[in-house]
């Protein structure tokens, strides 16, 4: 039996050889459509709010990024976190929340807090608060997701087919 933090691999297939010989095209030369990646993840382990947004901010910030999403430890001041990441991230969708530890480039961390940016010609973003969970219906659960693809349609980066 399988433990449900455990995943079962398939196995592996013997690899297929082509024997066919196949003429070989020059190459042409690619290049990028960006200098940047359409995602960047940063973290920081400065404790104080401010010092810590200002961190992140100088690992993500240019001029296409359209929304970062954090996770940090529950050990910050709330309050002063989410200032700080509004006053450095201004006009930058900003969501987040605590965690129980946090993955950063360099691995598992504790007491610290790890973003991920998004570059806006890449990735239409939305989000909503939700803030009565008790009271929040099934028919309150598609109004808001039907807001969210809206809006995101809207945006029309990469539409999909059909929807």
């Amino acid at each position: 039996p399988i433990k449900s933090t455990e995943v079962a691999l398939a196995p592996v297939a013997d690899p297929v050889e082509s024997m066919e010989s196949h003429p070989v095209a020059e190459r042409a030369s690619m290049k990028p459509a960006t200098t940047l990646p359409a995602v960047r993840v940063a973290s920081s382990n400065v404790r104080d709010p401010m010092l810590a947004a200002t961190n992140l901010a100088s690992q993500l910030s240019h001029e296409h990024l359209g929304c970062v999403l954090f996770f940090c430890s529950a050990e910050y001041d709330l309050g002063r976190l989410g200032i700080a990441l509004e006053r450095v991230f201004d006009g930058v969708r900003i969501s987040g929340c605590t965690s129980a530890g946090e993955i950063t480039p360099e691995g598992y961390g504790r007491g610290c807090i790890t973003a991920i940016g998004f570059d806006r010609r890449y990735f239409s973003i939305d989000c909503a608060l939700i803030s009565e969970l008790e009271h929040f219906t099934l028919h309150d659960a598609q109004g808001v997701i039907d807001g969210l693809l809206s809006t995101c349609r809207d945006d029309d980066l990469a539409p999909v087919k059909g929807n």
